[in-house]
């Protein structure tokens, strides 16, 4: 059952949390059972749903995969949180690093939401984002209620290299565990999972690969580490091609894997799909996906709803 307007506006106002949560996109809510007060369908696709839900001024996230005809399961896959950690922009020595660049709200909207996440998924990190001036200030100033900003600016060297700016993080002396992730993507708990996992391994690096196409033995959205990569800016000059698309991807490979490959954990879904990526110590998942749940999945804004939903909450997995 659909919650009314007005229960939804003061559903909203009773949290301190606005609309926009997962960033600009539309979010309906709808009323659920005991367990949660009510969940809010988010980022939908024609298969897949992300979700918050929310109970006793607390919210988590629910993940939803369609399964026959219009019908959609809905698993719990977070502990509940406060509100309040939604809107901060503390800086810690764990950090999820995100670059953006142009006027695209599939990005600009993208990375509030992965800011946001992660404040669900590893409480005590920190994100930053790295923009310059083609980011419209309004998004600017959203962002550094939240995160930390970095800007580039204009007359920087790596101007042109939005997509690795974000690698940066990788030589801070202030910073000692880091992730890249893509703006336009989904932090969920699957990969949270994978992530404590590597922390438990004691390994310097970390690689997910959660797809067919993941055939990059290092994915520039979907990589972490704990050790420093010192003078990665200078190595970035003198890998000389900062332009071109899959640059970042192809800096990872030819300077960055030989570095890291005897020290790094790889998560891998699709052992005999990835041959020629193989390398450091591959292990599978500790948790099953939902569905066609992946990894890295990117969110448009024109995946728009196909269908009508019909929602069966189930207990945490």
């Amino acid at each position: 059952m659909q919650v009314s307007r007005k229960e939804k506006c003061d559903l909203y106002h009773k949290l301190s949390l606005y609309p926009s949560l997962y960033g600009f996109q539309h979010c309906d809510l709808y009323q659920a059972n005991d367990q949660v007060e009510a969940f809010a369908a988010c980022n939908s696709s024609s298969f897949v749903k992300t979700a918050l839900f929310f109970k006793h001024l607390k919210y988590g996230q629910v993940e939803c995969v369609k399964g026959l005809k219009t019908n959609f399961s809905c698993h719990v896959r977070t502990d509940l949180f406060s509100v309040c950690g939604c809107t901060t922009n503390v800086r810690s020595r764990k950090v999820f690093s995100f670059s953006i660049y142009g006027d695209n709200n599939d990005y600009n909207c993208g990375v509030l939401r992965q800011v946001r996440l992660a404040k669900v998924f590893f409480p005590g990190w920190s994100s930053r984002v790295y923009v310059n001036a083609s980011v419209p200030e309004r998004i600017i100033k959203m962002l550094q209620y939240e995160a930390e900003v970095e800007i580039i600016p204009s007359n920087s060297q790596f101007v042109n290299a939005g997509s690795m700016w974000r690698f940066f993080v990788a030589d801070d002396e202030n910073v000692d565990i880091y992730c890249t992730r893509d703006a336009d993507s989904v932090l969920t708990y699957r990969e949270y999972r994978a992530v404590m996992q590597w922390l438990e391994s004691g390994k310097g690096f970390h690689s997910i690969r959660d797809h067919p196409w993941h055939a990059y033995r290092i994915l520039a959205g979907l990589w972490c580490g704990r050790k420093r990569i010192k003078n990665i800016k200078n190595m970035m000059l003198a890998h000389n091609k900062l332009r071109e698309k899959s640059d970042d991807q192809n800096f990872l490979a030819y300077k960055i894997w030989p570095l890291v490959k005897d020290d790094i954990l790889v998560h891998e879904s699709f052992f005999s799909h990835h041959r020629e990526a193989s390398g450091g110590q591959m292990i599978e998942f500790p948790v099953e996906r939902i569905g066609c749940e992946f990894s890295g999945v990117a969110f448009r804004r024109d995946w728009g709803d196909i269908t009508k939903p019909q929602w069966k909450l189930y207990q945490a997995v």
